[in-house]
């Protein structure tokens, strides 16, 4: 699978870069470009919102 990253924007307004592939397990890559249009479409996400977003 290509290594996808995220960079959003935590609570605590650090910028984080996130790499997909460590949080999403078995998701192809359809999956993770259209998980990382929808938290992009964002103005930021917690990690675990991006767990729920990916489950």
């Amino acid at each position: 699978m290509k290594k996808f990253e995220i960079s959003f924007f935590a609570k605590n307004k650090d910028r984080c870069i996130v790499s997909l592939s460590m949080i999403i397990e078995g998701k192809n890559e359809v999956e993770a470009g259209l998980a990382f249009n929808r938290i992009h479409a964002g103005k930021g996400y917690q990690i675990d919102q991006i767990k729920e977003i990916l489950a």
